[in-house]
């Protein structure tokens, strides 16, 4: 029932919101475990999420963070409106792999590094991907490719059907035309 989905609802979103301040908030100087510093936690989602941030934006870049988030609110959502994910272990698990071509994809975006990203918005993981297969491939051959095993993962992994595939795609035009309006 609803009132039973309601805490594991709450518990999703509350997971993606955290999530989303940690990596928001990160600090690069912030101790956490892969970086020794003295230093003060200044990440306002205090040490755990300076532990959590630190080594997926250095791994996973920005796509470890959007999507996570983006599928424990998907999740959270379904189950609010009674139509629970079913199979949560293969789509946490193709989620877990759709992360290595939208690293991938997101070093060949903005492969500079800055402050905050050592080794630009794909971390470690889309560094050594891109890098590897954009010589095997050529650079166009490998962003086809990796867009497609990313779309192919995320329809896997969120969990949504056809029909609510179409209203996202929908919704995102609608709000694209009022924006450039």
């Amino acid at each position: 029932s609803l009132h039973d989905a309601l805490p594991i609802w709450g518990a999703l979103l509350a997971l993606a919101l955290y999530l989303a301040i940690a990596l928001m908030d990160y600090y690069p100087s912030d101790p956490s475990l892969t970086v020794a510093s003295g230093a003060g936690v200044k990440n306002i989602a205090g040490a755990v999420g300076a532990y959590i941030a630190s080594p997926i934006l250095q791994f996973l870049g920005l796509a470890g963070g959007i999507l996570p988030i983006l599928a424990f609110a998907v999740w959270g959502w379904k189950l609010l409106l009674k139509t629970p994910t079913t199979l949560l272990w293969m789509r946490l698990s193709t989620l877990l792999f759709g992360l290595i071509p939208a690293s991938a994809l997101l070093h060949v975006i903005h492969p500079e590094s800055s402050l905050m990203f050592a080794q630009g918005w794909g971390g470690y993981i889309g560094v050594f991907t891109a890098s590897r297969m954009v010589a095997l491939m050529g650079t166009a051959t490998f962003v086809c490719g990796a867009l497609a095993v990313l779309v192919g993962a995320l329809y896997i992994a969120l969990g949504l059907t056809l029909a609510e595939w179409q209203q996202v795609g929908l919704k995102l035009a609608e709000t694209y035309y009022r924006i450039n309006e």
